[in-house]
C-alpha cells in the first residue's frame, strides 16, 4: 500500500465508527431497513447527479455484491445492534476482518502468512480491551446475528475485490442503485412503522440519521471502495480494527458515555497490531529527502 492509500484507509474506520454510533440513536427510532432504503437511495441519487461515468461490472455480479454488503448484512447485524449494547455490537462486528482475510485467502488466494495472523490476533485483542467484556453475557440469537451479519459483509467485499471492474465512486452507485429493490422488499415483509416514525422523529433523531448516511455510508463506502480497487483485502481489511477505537471516542463525545484507561492502552495494541499486519515500515533516515535537489 502507498501512504497515500495508507491514509484514506485510517479515515475509513473513523467514517464507519462515527457513523456506527449514530446510527444507534437512529435504529432506535426509525426501522433499521427503512434507514438503510433513505441512505443508499440518497447515496445513488448523489453520485448519479455528479458522476456519469459508465458501469463496467455487469448487473448481476453487482446485485450478487449488494445482497452480501447491504441487504443481509443489514438485515442481520442491525436487526442484532437493536438488542444488544453498542459496546458488545462494536467487538462482535469485528469477526469481519479475520472473516475477510480468511475469505480472500480461499477465494482470492491472497496470501495468509504467521505475521498477518499474529497482527489480526494481537488487533482483537486490542479490540476487547478497548471494549471490555460485558459483565452480563448478551443473548445469543443477537449475537449470531451480529456474527453472521459481519461476516456476510466480508464475504460480499471479497466478491467485490474479485469482480468489481469499476472505481470506488462508480461501483458505489451501482451498489446502491441494485440495493433499494432488495432493501425495499426485505422491508416490506420484515417492517412496519415507517411512516410513524418519519412523523415522530426529533431533531437529534434526524442528525443522528443524516451523519449516518452521510458520513458512515456515503463517504466511508466512496473511499473503502477506492480503496478496494487497488489494494488486496488482506492489505485494507485490518484498518476496520480501529473502528472500537473510534467508535468509542465519538460515542464519549456525541452520546456521553464514558472513556476509560482500557479503552486507550487497547487502542494501542490495535494500532500495533495493525502496523504487524500490514508490514509498516518508518522509511530509513538515510531515504529522507534532506538534501536540496540540484539546481
Amino acid at each position: 500500500m502507498t501512504y497515500r492509500d495508507i491514509v484514506l484507509a485510517v479515515l475509513v474506520p473513523i467514517c464507519f465508527g462515527v457513523g456506527f454510533t449514530m446510527a444507534k440513536p437512529a435504529i432506535d427510532h426509525f426501522p433499521p431497513l427503512f434507514t438503510m432504503l433513505v441512505a443508499y437511495g440518497i447515496n445513488a441519487a448523489l453520485i448519479s447527479t455528479f458522476w456519469r461515468s459508465p458501469q463496467k461490472t455487469p448487473h448481476l455480479q453487482v446485485a450478487l455484491i449488494a445482497a452480501f454488503v447491504v441487504t443481509i448484512q443489514g438485515v442481520l447485524i442491525f436487526y442484532g445492534y437493536q438488542h444488544v449494547s453498542a459496546s458488545v455490537c462494536t467487538l462482535v462486528i469485528q469477526v469481519q476482518v479475520p472473516a475477510g482475510v480468511l475469505f480472500g485467502w480461499l477465494l482470492l488466494k491472497e496470501e495468509l502468512s504467521l505475521r498477518k495472523m499474529l497482527g489480526i490476533t494481537l488487533a482483537i485483542g486490542g479490540v476487547i480491551i478497548v471494549v471490555g467484556l460485558p459483565t452480563q453475557s448478551p443473548p445469543l440469537v443477537p449475537l449470531a446475528m451480529i456474527i453472521l451479519g459481519a461476516s456476510a459483509w466480508a464475504f460480499g467485499q471479497v466478491l467485490l475485490r474479485k469482480l468489481s471492474q469499476d472505481s470506488g465512486l462508480v461501483i458505489l452507485r451501482a451498489i446502491s442503485i441494485h440495493a433499494l429493490p432488495q432493501l425495499l422488499i426485505a422491508g416490506y415483509f420484515l417492517e412496519t412503522g415507517q411512516m410513524a416514525a418519519i412523523q415522530t422523529a426529533s431533531l437529534f433523531q434526524w442528525l443522528a440519521f443524516g451523519v449516518f448516511a452521510f458520513i458512515g455510508f456515503f463517504v466511508a463506502y466512496w473511499l473503502w471502495y477506492t480503496l478496494l480497487s487497488r489494494n488486496r483485502i488482506d492489505e485494507v481489511m485490518p484498518f476496520m480494527l480501529l473502528m472500537p477505537i473510534v467508535g468509542v471516542f465519538s460515542a464519549a463525545v456525541i452520546l456521553g458515555e464514558p472513556v476509560t484507561f482500557a479503552n486507550v492502552a487497547g487502542g494501542a495494541v490495535i494500532l500495533s497490531g495493525v502496523a504487524i499486519v500490514c508490514g509498516l515500515r518508518l522509511p530509513k533516515f538515510s531515504q529522507l529527502p534532506l538534501k536540496p535537489a540540484a539546481d
